[in-house]
């Protein structure tokens, strides 16, 4: 009687992913059921993202001279938010969480790729285990913020990157650009990262795919700041708020926190 092959330690880690992720949902629904937990919404959300969101679905518009404040954001996260306030009106934030928590699944499958790529299938699985029970990544998940998504298109970016550098071809160096740039409109936070990522480029004399990179980047990025110059007439690249957390830590005016004598 021969004996079973032993599933591949890949599909071992992909199904528990999938189940740790089903759990937390689960878990999440049922302690908003109760009563016990709910969406965080900060500061930000209320001010900039919320409102942004319901001026996209109800008159169709990011923002005005009328609502400059909110320049201090991109645009991406209030997309996202206005999909989800028009799909489920009353219960958009938990609707939103739900599918933040998806994005972590998301980000520990391609952490698990990374791993069995350049390393071995073992640390993807460590990495992604790691991850999904982050105290610190689970309980942002449950908050209305960008910062889930942003970590998810982050790794997605690198991944495609690292992915273009062992292939001639200049197609997935354009769309490792396009994918720096959604991440930079999500999160300006992202807005130098191109540019440092074409300096191995530049050293191989990969001019080519340094150049696609810059392009596919580029076209992202550029008709939202030329939009930001003929709406608000102010050449925001993205945003004007992503300055204040290289600044608090120089600047006085910037760092708000009182502090005890």
């Amino acid at each position: 009687m021969s004996l079973k092959p032993r599933p591949k330690l890949t599909l071992i880690a992909i199904w528990l992913f999938v189940a740790l992720s089903v759990a937390k949902i689960g878990i999440y629904l049922a302690l908003v059921h109760q009563g016990t937990v709910a969406p965080f919404v900060g500061d930000n959300s209320a001010d900039h993202y919320v409102p942004t969101a319901r001026r996209i679905l109800t008159e169709g518009r990011f923002n005005g001279p009328d609502s400059r404040m909110n320049s201090t954001i991109g645009p991406v996260y209030s997309v996202v938010l206005a999909g989800f306030m028009a799909v489920a009106p009353r219960s958009y934030f938990v609707a939103i969480t739900c599918f933040q928590m998806l994005a972590d699944l998301a980000t520990a499958l391609v952490l698990l790729w990374l791993a069995k790529k350049f390393l071995r299938p073992e640390a993807g699985l460590l990495a992604g285990t790691f991850w999904l029970l982050y105290p610190p990544e689970v309980a942002i998940s449950t908050w209305v913020t960008a910062e889930t998504l942003f970590t998810l298109l982050v790794i997605c970016s690198i991944a495609l990157y690292l992915s273009s550098l062992e292939h001639a071809g200049a197609s997935r160096s354009v769309l490792t650009g396009c994918a720096l740039g959604i991440t930079t409109l999500l999160r300006a936070t992202a807005i130098l990262l191109p540019f440092l990522l074409i300096l191995p480029l530049l050293w191989s004399r990969s001019f080519r795919r340094a150049a696609c990179l810059v392009a596919g980047y580029a076209v992202m990025i550029v008709p939202w700041a030329i939009r930001n110059q003929i709406v608000l007439n102010d050449p925001i690249v993205v945003s004007v708020g992503f300055g204040g957390a290289f600044l608090q830590g120089s600047d006085e005016r910037l760092f708000t926190i009182e502090i005890g004598r």
